[in-house]
């Protein structure tokens, strides 16, 4: 059987939220592939 791996959609203001995960790209840092992250206005 095949293992489930559901889609996490995150919806992230864009100066706090999404500059912090813009910042962990930056610094190399890995989130699962199944993350997907929306930047929407505060």
């Amino acid at each position: 059987m095949e293992m489930f791996e559901p889609t996490i959609v995150a919806f992230c203001c864009h100066y706090c939220a999404y500059t912090a995960a813009d910042m962990a790209g930056t610094m190399r840092l890995s989130y699962p592939a199944n993350v997907k992250i929306v930047r929407v206005p505060c």
